[in-house]
């Protein structure tokens, strides 16, 4: 087998460049068979010299792939590479990948399928991150090139079932990265896989605080992953404030103002990273609320003040997120084609404890953010929020 192998090798360095579709399909058919035996073989090692020639001839035919000098069969070329892929080099693997995801279009009726084998097979089962990266790339790609007909569908069959335990993923890198794609995909999500979405984000969200126990994280690096989630739930949140369903974004204000609770009732998990508070609290600094209680937030671009038709701060009994309950019955019961405007009460009362918390525990960095917009802040939660007037004044009068 290995005088075989290694005759196939002399062949293809010698003549590879003069070798037409003919000869390479017998060239390619005696690796099959090769790769064949080495798979069925219990006494073959992956470093055994048949599969160390095997490898390297498998090198030598992608270099003449890449300069445009091969003349045979290209998808049976990265079939070979398939079917010995756990032990090709990174940029081999990386290479198939993009091969097969150019297989990946809704014109085939299988491309859902193939799609999910290629995210399984190279993010779910194989362990080196730039691979694992890489797929995940194909995945928010094929997505983004098809939202507007397949995305609940792409998200129920392939995102949730791939990435519903991402928390638990050892890779910082990993988890990162599928924490930009969930973000993404959660911010143009109109429907009600959106909440599924924001389900697995605070997973990664609150990792930290259920898998560090009490050891304090030293680094920020450490935390990429909580501060992307911690990013794009502000994202969400400030984006879905103008967009119904509101339970989109109240979502995402839920889960802040849940992270932000962990963190002082476990304080030495965070005790040295900060800039996920940081985060927050400046989020929540910058709310403001109308005459009205009409919830706003400024503009990314102008910097002016938007306020929310679809989100009220409450400032009497507590949330309502049931159906809003302050617009009048219908003149007529006739259908109508128009969707109804729901308003919905949000509160902001934990938001408002956990600035005050801030104000009391935190120093440095934190605390000096939190003094320039807190004139304004206050105004708000004067106005809104009549609760906590004597935990309000404490504050004003130290």
């Amino acid at each position: 087998m290995y005088e075989v192998m290694l005759s196939i090798q002399r062949l293809v360095n010698k003549f590879g460049l003069e070798l037409k579709d003919p000869a390479w399909d017998l060239v390619l058919s005696i690796m099959e068979a090769i790769i064949e035996h080495i798979e069925t073989d219990s006494r073959a090692s992956p470093a055994s010299q048949v599969t160390s020639t095997l490898h390297d001839t498998i090198c030598t035919i992608e270099q003449l792939m890449e300069l445009g000098q091969f003349h045979g069969s290209v998808r049976r070329v990265f079939e070979l590479i398939e079917r010995c892929s756990p032990v090709r080099p990174e940029a081999s693997v990386l290479r198939l990948i993009t091969f097969l995801s150019s297989n990946i279009i809704p014109i085939r009726s299988d491309w859902i399928q193939r799609l999910h084998s290629l995210v399984d097979k190279y993010f779910k089962q194989e362990t080196r991150t730039t691979i694992r990266v890489r797929a995940l790339d194909v995945l928010s790609n094929v997505i983004s090139l098809n939202r507007p007909a397949y995305e609940d569908e792409l998200i129920e069959l392939i995102v949730i079932p791939q990435l519903q335990h991402i928390e638990s993923d050892p890779d910082l890198l990993v988890r990162t990265v599928a924490a930009q794609l969930l973000v993404h995909l959660a911010l143009e999500c109109e429907n009600k896989r959106c909440l599924e979405l924001l389900d697995i984000l605070d997973k990664l969200l609150n990792r930290p605080l259920e898998q560090q126990g009490d050891v304090p994280i030293t680094s920020e690096q450490d935390v990429a992953d909580v501060k992307t989630v911690v990013v794009g739930l502000i994202n969400i949140f400030t984006s879905k404030l103008f967009q119904l369903p509101s339970s989109h974004a109240i979502k995402a204000y839920k889960l802040l103002v849940g992270h932000l609770e962990a963190h002082y009732l476990k304080p030495a998990v965070f005790e040295l990273v900060s800039s996920t508070r940081y985060l927050i609290f400046e989020c929540f600094l910058r709310l403001r609320a109308n005459s009205l209680y009409g919830l706003g937030y400024p503009d990314s671009v102008t910097g002016q003040v938007r306020f929310s038709p679809y989100l009220l701060v409450d400032h009497k009994e507590g949330e309502r997120t049931g159906g809003g309950g302050s617009s009048p019955p219908p003149m007529s019961p006739a259908p109508t084609t128009y969707p109804t405007c729901t308003v919905t009460q949000l509160s902001l009362i934990q938001a408002c404890k956990l600035v005050i918390a801030c104000l009391r525990q935190e120093r440095g960095e934190l605390h000096t953010l939190s003094l320039p917009s807190l004139v304004l802040l206050f105004n708000m939660f004067l106005l809104t929020l009549l609760s906590l007037d004597k935990e309000v004044n404490s504050i004003l009068t130290t």
